[in-house]
């Protein structure tokens, strides 16, 4: 056969220059996968401790900066505690223009706080602007820890801290992220949800990501076997917004130092956690839009909670729940889900890459099986 005869001639004609190419093709193709390809954690690795205590002094305050608006042992039917970062600065000036103002003005006196809550930031000019932000409003809570993606699980704990340690008498704890939007007109359904449970968006049968691509968002979620052997989750709410009873909120914490940790809070705190403790978590379809449309169906009741929102947008859905007329175009956004899996941009770049790679491994690997002859460059035999 032709295909034998090419090859053995290649191997005959110059074996090292075969092991030569085969190798490069090997290694080329390792890389490839080893760069693109997510299988593991940046922050944390399989000899990382991964027990709460490490970290997190139980009995112990570490706020490094108190929010003015709260006071010790205060009684709040529902405390909303917002999770950022440093240098989001930008979306919790949204927040504060929009639906947190809404809400502490329409709710009864006593009813509903919020404040946000932030790690460290590095000396410069991040920690300059926050401390001014801080000094401004009044409504930030600093935490002694590092703030990244993979230690929102610590994020978490500490949230559950707070509340233990300030002494705050509440109905719900509200946990939510900063690319939220909460629609205010909802809030009084808040008041009517089981006061022993979790509620939220809940996810059953999710299983975990063992590995990504670095396009796609879904790298975030990647939990590798030494994180999580089990194949499944248990039920959990999505960490974008969900309400814990009030009397819930020790009996987590206290459970948090029980068990390693994974660093998919929601996963944790929501799933693990709650089962250990016993806690039943409640699935509220009013609490999360998930379809990918800022623009509420026409006669669909709007949601309690859209996510994920830009600070723009955050804006503009203010705008379109409130019946006002936009200063700017209203587009579409993509919701990203674990549900829902990757959005088509993500996908179409992933594909596009994966593509681009095919004609050098197909030329590389066509030159194998040439007469040495006919290889650009090589002496002639």
């Amino acid at each position: 056969m032709k295909f034998k005869r090419y090859s053995g001639g290649l191997r005959r004609d110059s074996p090292k220059r075969f092991l030569y190419l085969l190798t490069s093709i090997l290694l080329g193709g390792f890389g490839f996968l080893h760069f693109f390809i997510i299988r593991d954690l940046s922050d944390w690795r399989p000899s990382s401790d991964r027990l709460a205590g490490t970290y997190i002094q139980k009995d112990i305050e570490s706020v490094l900066r108190y929010p003015r608006v709260l006071s010790r042992g205060e009684e709040i039917d529902v405390l909303g505690i917002i999770h950022s970062s440093p240098g989001h600065f930008e979306h919790r000036d949204a927040i504060r223009r929009t639906w947190m103002q809404d809400w502490e003005s329409q709710a009864p006196a006593g009813s509903f706080k919020a404040v946000f809550l932030l790690g460290n930031a590095p000396e410069g000019q991040t920690r300059s602007r926050l401390l001014s932000e801080s000094d401004t409003f009044g409504d930030i809570i600093v935490e002694d820890f590092m703030d990244t993606y993979n230690n929102l699980t610590l994020k978490s704990i500490f949230m559950l801290k707070f509340v233990v340690h300030y002494e705050l008498k509440i109905k719900f704890l509200f946990k939510m992220d900063d690319d939220i939007y909460i629609n205010v007109d909802r809030y009084p359904e808040i008041m009517d949800l089981d006061s022993k449970s979790i509620g939220g968006y809940k996810f059953s049968g999710v299983g975990p990501i063992r590995f990504s691509t670095i396009l796609s968002d879904g790298r975030k979620w990647v939990c590798p076997r030494w994180m999580c052997e089990e194949d499944t989750f248990p039920e959990f709410n999505s960490g974008s917004g969900y309400l814990i009873a009030g009397p819930q909120v020790s009996k987590l914490y206290q459970t948090a130092f029980e068990v390693p940790f994974i660093h998919l809070e929601d996963v944790f705190i929501t799933g693990i956690l709650a089962e250990r403790a016993n806690i039943p978590r409640r699935d509220i379809q009013f609490f999360s839009d998930q379809s990918g449309n800022v623009c509420p169906s026409e006669g669909a009741h709007p949601n309690l909670l859209y996510h994920p929102l830009s600070p723009k947008k955050i804006l503009q859905m203010n705008q379109i729940l409130k019946k006002e007329e936009p200063t700017t175009n209203i587009p579409m956004f993509t919701a990203i889900t674990r549900d829902s899996g990757t959005p088509m941009t993500y996908i179409f770049l992933n594909r596009f890459l994966q593509w681009m790679m095919l004609p050098p491994l197909f030329l590389s690997s066509k030159m194998l099986f040439l007469p040495l002859s006919q290889v650009e460059g090589s002496a002639p035999i």
